[in-house]
């Protein structure tokens, strides 16, 4: 069995998000396993490869077992609908090769790890009074909001970020404006907003113009935080869901001496 590997991304036509996903992605590649040569990239929309011409290519590579690994912080209808089916379109043209895909990632520690950090150097000190809401790019699946809900009850409770309200972007959950709204009500002057995504993009652009179309004449002083971005912890984090996929996390002495942890200057 030949392994390839598919990184997923939502794609945007941001181009700086683009290039953040390929950075965070070529850190990755350089860490896999070293019987793993065959590996390429692929998004859902906005941009290309597409998604099934990305298992194509690993396919004409070689690979006969392709793993997609997508770059999302939750599984919303991207993940359980869309890219189900575009595997299914793939698999139809070769029924022999296995295709599989790792969960998303935005439940574990080191996300949140990272969130906490963009929030310090935005000036956040742990244990502030003033209140910090965490934006979550939305969607429409309760499971997708109940697990940013209980990331966002971990980074409460083990990063020390006190006074923390949770929001979304899109989707059906509680809109942003909303929980601004209720913010300056109820006499907030200072507020912290922490996006919980990945990468540059449309939502990241309008952020700062959506939250001063809420606050203008209010008196309220919002400071944003940076996402998440590239960062180590997460290219580590990432290496470890496929070292699970692939059976050779600590059973291959050559894969243990090589996936040495590392800092991206």
């Amino acid at each position: 069995m030949t392994t390839g590997i598919l990184f997923v991304g939502h794609g945007t036509k941001n181009e700086q998000g683009l290039a953040e996903f390929r950075t965070l992605i070529s850190h990755v590649a350089r860490r896999l396993p070293s019987d793993v040569h065959i590996v390429h990239h692929s998004f859902v929309e906005f941009a290309e490869p597409t998604v099934v011409e990305g298992i194509h290519q690993c396919i004409a590579d070689g690979a006969t077992d392709v793993l997609l690994v997508p770059i999302f912080l939750f599984t919303a209808q991207h993940l359980k609908r869309d890219v189900p089916g575009m595997m299914a379109k793939a698999s139809a043209s070769h029924p022999d090769v296995t295709l599989r895909m790792t969960p998303s990632l935005g439940h574990l520690p080191a996300f949140l790890s990272v969130a906490a950090e963009r929030l310090r150097q935005a000036g956040y000190e742990s244990g502030s009074d003033a209140p910090v809401l965490l934006i979550g790019r939305g969607n429409k699946d309760p499971k997708a909001q109940a697990t940013f809900e209980q990331a966002a009850l971990r980074l409460h409770t083990e990063h020390n970020v006190s006074r923390l309200e949770t929001a979304y972007l899109s989707g059906t959950g509680v809109r942003m404006e909303s929980v601004l709204e209720t913010m300056v009500k109820r006499g907030e002057r200072e507020v912290w907003i922490l996006p919980y995504l990945w990468f540059a993009g449309y939502l990241t652009e309008k952020l700062p113009d959506r939250v001063a179309r809420v606050l203008r004449g209010t008196g309220v002083c919002a400071r944003i935080a940076s996402y998440l971005g590239v960062h180590d912890a997460l290219v580590n984090a990432i290496l470890d869901e496929v070292d699970k996929q692939l059976e050779h996390r600590c059973m291959n002495h050559h894969r243990c001496m090589n996936h040495q942890r590392f800092t991206i200057p």
